[in-house]
C-alpha cells in the first residue's frame, strides 16, 4: 500500500506515493535523482546521508520517506542554487584541501550547515563536536575542520560574492505542485510494494493514537525518533513488517517540554535529546540530564530520537535512564482504559521490555522539583568516549541538610543488569552521612563497593563484566564528587572526596580485563 507525501526539497515542491517502510534517502536519490547524498552504513553511524529536515541535520538512512510529509528537506545540491555560485562552505572544502575520496563531503557539508545556523563562530573543538556523528574514511579530519573554520570566518564577517548562497534555511510553509512517479526501486526496509491491510498513520491526539494500537491487535509499531526502531526493522527483514506504522510526531501533547523550580520537569514522548540537551532550565536546573541527553548518540541521532524512546527501547545501557531513576521519575502513560502514573523504576521488566501495555503509550516522564542543596551527576564510559554506547553508566543525586548532612541519597546504574537499576543498600550507606566526617571517606568506599555487588554485568564487545564491575566503583565514587560539589552550590567540593575518586579509579590498573583504552 503507498502513502502519498507531499514536502520540499531544495525550493521544489513534489508529491509523490511511497511505500511506508522506504527510507527518505531511498526517495531523494531514486525518485528525485538527488545522488549527492550517500548511501555509507545504512545505520545511522557514517553520517553520509544527512540532510537537513526542518532545519536540523538528520540522517536519511534512518527517516521513514512518510514521516517527512509536509516538510521542508535540503541537501547538498541545494546548499548553493544552480547556476550560482558555491556556498561558502562547499568553497572552502575545496580551498583548504578537505575532499579526498569525496564519499563523505556531502554529509560532512550538511552537518557543518547545521552547526554554522547555530554557532556563527565555532571553536575547533565545537566544530569537531558538531562533526563527531560523520566519518571520513581517508582521515581527512584535520582538513576538515579548517575548511569549516574557513567558512564561518567568511560568513561571519559578511557576505561573499554578491551571488553566494549564505541565506538562512527557507522556511517549511508551502503548497505541493509536482508530482513524481516513483521509481521501482524500494528501500532497504523494503521487501514488496506495501503490506496487506497495512500502512501509515499520523495521528492527532493521544486517544486517537491509542484507539489505532488497539485496533491493530498488537500489530503496530510507533514511531518516535526512530533511531531505535529502524535498525530493528531493516534486521527483522520483510517478515517483520508490522500492519500499521503509528508516527507520534503529530500531537502537540508530546512536544512539551517543561522545566522549572517550583513544578520540575516535564518531558513529552516527542522532545528531542537535543532540545533536552540544550534547553537552559534543564541545564541549569537538571545539568546531568542535560549532559545525557548530549551524550547519546551523535548529533543527528539527536537531533531525531528523544528521550522517551531512549527509555521505552529498555536498553540496559540506555544513558538518559540512570539520571532520571536517580531522580525519583514518574512515566504518564496513556492507554484505551484511560492513562496512569508509573515510577520509572517500575517501568523496566528486561532487555528490550517495558511494563506497557499492547496498546499503551508513554506520554511524558517527569521529575519532581529539586530540593535545595542537592546536586545531580551522571557518569559515563565508553569505548570511543563518544558517539558509542556506554559500557558503563552512573547517575548519584544527593540533597544535603543545612549542616551538611546527606538527607536523601540515590543511585542508579546502567550496562550492568538486564535493566537500569537502582541500588538501595549503597544509598543506605550513604543516607546521614556527614560529608565532613574524616571517617567519611570510608563510608564511600563501602557504599561504591556495594553498588557494585548489586550488579550483574556481562561480558560482551564493549567491555568484560570485570571491567564493569570496577567501573562501577570508580563512577560512583566520582559521581558522588560532583554531585556534592553541585549540592554545595557555591562552595568547591571538599578535596577529599576528589581523593576518593583518585584512588578508586587508581584501583583499576593497567591489567585490567579490556585494557588502557577503555579507562575512563
Amino acid at each position: 500500500m503507498r502513502q502519498t507525501i507531499a514536502f520540499r526539497v531544495n525550493d521544489d515542491d513534489y508529491v509523490l506515493a511511497v511505500d511506508p517502510y522506504r527510507t527518505l534517502v531511498s526517495v531523494l536519490r531514486d525518485d528525485l535523482g538527488l545522488t549527492g547524498t550517500k548511501v555509507g552504513c545504512g545505520g545511522g553511524d557514517c553520517g553520509a546521508c544527512t540532510v537537513i529536515l526542518d532545519g536540523r541535520s538528520v540522517v536519511s538512512c534512518l527517516t521513514l520517506a512518510v514521516e517527512a510529509d509536509g516538510r521542508e528537506i535540503v541537501t547538498v545540491e541545494g546548499m548553493a542554487s544552480s547556476g550560482r555560485e558555491p556556498h561558502p562552505l562547499q568553497r572552502a572544502f575545496v580551498e583548504k584541501g578537505a575532499i579526498q575520496c569525496g564519499f563523505c563531503t556531502p554529509g560532512m557539508q550538511m552537518s557543518a550547515h547545521h552547526l554554522l545556523s547555530r554557532c556563527a563562530r565555532p571553536t575547533d573543538n565545537e566544530i569537531r563536536l558538531g562533526l563527531s556523528g560523520n566519518l571520513c574514511r581517508c582521515t581527512g579530519y584535520t582538513k576538515i575542520v579548517e575548511a569549516v573554520a574557513a567558512a564561518a570566518a567568511e560568513m561571519a564577517t559578511g557576505p561573499g560574492p554578491a551571488d553566494a548562497d549564505t541565506s538562512p534555511l527557507p522556511a517549511t510553509s508551502f503548497t505541493p505542485k509536482r508530482s513524481v512517479e516513483p521509481t521501482e526501486a524500494v528501500g532497504p526496509l523494503s521487501g514488496g510494494e506495501g503490506v496487506a491491510g497495512g500502512g501509515y498513520a499520523a495521528p492527532a491526539t493521544v486517544e486517537e493514537a491509542c484507539r489505532l494500537l488497539a485496533g491493530a491487535n498488537g500489530d503496530a509499531v510507533l514511531i518516535a525518533g526512530g533511531t531505535d526502531l529502524m535498525p530493528k526493522l531493516r534486521g527483522a527483514g520483510p517478515q517483520g513488517r508490522r500492519r500499521l506504522l503509528v508516527g507520534l510526531r503529530g500531537i502537540p501533547e508530546l512536544s512539551v517540554l517543561a522545566c522549572d523550580a517550583a513544578s520540575g520537569l516535564h518531558i513529552g514522548a516527542m522532545v528531542r535529546l537535543a532540545d533536552v540537551a540544550d534547553h537552559a532550565g534543564v541545564r541549569a536546573l537538571f545539568p546531568a540530564l542535560s549532559e545525557a541527553a548530549a551524550a547519546t548518540g551523535t548529533p543527528q541521532i539527536r537531533n531525531m530520537g528523544t528521550v522517551v524512546g531512549n527509555l521505552c527501547n529498555a536498553a540496559p545501557s540506555a544513558d538518559n535512564a540512570p539520571a532520571l531513576l536517580a531522580l525519583e521519575a514518574q512515566v504518564h502513560i496513556a492507554g484505551p482504559t484511560g492513562r496512569r502514573w508509573l515510577p520509572l523504576s517500575d517501568f523496566f521488566e528486561g532487555p528490550g521490555a517495558t511494563r506497557l501495555g499492547p496498546a499503551e503509550l508513554v506520554v511524558a516522564v517527569t521529575t519532581p522539583p529539586p530540593p535545595s542543596r542537592s546536586g545531580l551527576s551522571y557518569q559515563y564510559l565508553s569505548e570511543r568516549g563518544r558517539v558509542d554506547i556506554s559500557a558503563v553508566g552512573v547517575a548519584v543525586f544527593v540533597a544535603l541538610t543545612e549542616n551538611g548532612v546527606c538527607e536523601h541519597v540515590r543511585i542508579a546504574l546502567g550496562g550492568v543488569a538486564p535493566t537500569p537499576v537502582r541500588v538501595p543498600h549503597a544509598e543506605g550507606l550513604l543516607q546521614g552521612l556527614v560529608w565532613r566526617d574524616p571517617k567519611a571517606m570510608e563510608v564511600v568506599d563501602r557504599a561504591a563497593a556495594a553498588a557494585a555487588d548489586a550488579a550483574r554485568p556481562i561480558n560482551d564487545v564493549r567491555a568484560s563484566a570485570g571491567y564493569r564491575l570496577r567501573m562501577v566503583r570508580v563512577l560512583v565514587a566520582r559521581a558522588l564528587d560532583e554531585a556534592l560539589a553541585r549540592a554545595l552550590a557555591d562552595s568547591p567540593s571538599d578535596p577529599r572526596w576528589s581523593d576518593a575518586s583518585s584512588r578508586a579509579e587508581a584501583s583499576a590498573g593497567p591489567d585490567d580485563p579490556v585494557g588502557e583504552r577503555s579507562r575512563p
